[in-house]
């Protein structure tokens, strides 16, 4: 499974930062231009899906090595593995599962282990923040039984999520933030079943955990993306056929408006995706099992 994380950058908004996993275990990077993606989706497309290969506007994307301008050998980031890019304290961060020793390590704009050093031999990895002095990462625990933790990059430590969510020990993860009423969330897989359920703090600290409707056909390790606009989340997941499905949810409603695309077959690899400058799409992006390239799939359909 590959690794994938797209981000804004603030200093270029036009401009999408993307973080990948390489063949060699390394950590690549590449960009894509929001002109370039209105040229080749057009405004109010009808969600048809396109494929992408970072080599059409690069022959070859450049790898982040270690701080010493060489890749570490043996590869940086573990396999089976995820990325979290997040803005925090005013830059631009990506955090991976480290191949040698499977610690939570930053991978970019520098290679540095956390405040806390924590451990997951488990694949999923998610993260939020307000863009500002507060972020979150959050990972499944290598106990028994598994459990759900956050560490506040704030503070520097790690704390058992109540609730309790009952993750799946192979489950993705995605977080989300919402700047209309700072509330936050995770989602994960249950264990015992392929139902996906939600952990979500709101922003005056009361906590909830519960399954999302729409969700029992998820295919087991589907991989997991979420992106907000304005008061709504949205959440992307793979079916057992193998089709990408969309859900919603504005304010503290139910989950609804079941959306499938089907004109592509998707994998389990970590899907992850960006809304437009202009609020009008979102770009789903899939790295190819391959690692050559990713699928990107533009959704405009029914956006609040």
């Amino acid at each position: 499974m590959a690794a994938l994380a797209c981000i804004r950058n603030p200093a270029k908004p036009s401009e999408t930062l993307i973080f990948y996993t390489t063949e060699d275990k390394q950590v690549g990077y590449d960009t894509a231009q929001e002109k370039n993606l209105n040229d080749k989706f057009g405004k109010g497309g009808d969600g048809a899906s396109r494929g992408a290969n970072p080599g059409d506007e690069n022959s070859r994307a450049p790898t982040l090595g270690n701080g010493t301008g060489e890749a570490p050998s043996g590869g940086l980031v573990r396999h089976p593995s995820a990325f979290v890019t997040l803005i925090f304290q005013n830059l631009i961060k990506c955090y991976g599962i480290a191949n040698s020793n499977s610690r939570i390590i930053e991978v970019s704009p520098g290679v540095k282990p956390l405040q806390q050093r924590i451990t997951t031999t488990h694949g999923g990895l998610a993260g939020c923040g307000d863009g500002n002095e507060l972020g979150w990462l959050y990972y499944i625990s290598n106990t028994e039984i598994p459990a759900l933790k956050q560490y506040g990059l704030n503070v520097g430590s790690t704390v058992t999520v109540q609730g309790p969510p009952t993750p799946d020990k192979d489950s993705s993860l995605t977080a989300w933030y919402k700047p209309t009423d700072s509330s936050r969330g995770v989602v994960y897989q249950n264990s015992g079943n392929t139902n996906l359920k939600y952990w979500e703090t709101k922003g005056d600290g009361s906590q909830s955990n519960a399954e999302i409707d729409n969700t029992t056909q998820a295919s087991k390790n589907t991989p997991l993306c979420t992106v907000v606009k304005g008061d709504t989340v949205y959440l992307y997941f793979v079916n057992s056929s193998k089709s990408l499905i969309r859900v919603e949810r504005t304010g503290s409603n139910a989950w609804t408006n079941q959306k499938s695309n089907s004109e592509n077959e998707w994998s389990t690899n970590p899907i992850d995706a960006i809304l437009s400058l202009d609020g009008s799409y979102i770009v789903v992006r899939q790295q190819f099992t391959d690692g050559d390239g990713w699928l990107e799939y533009p959704d405009s359909r029914d956006l609040k």
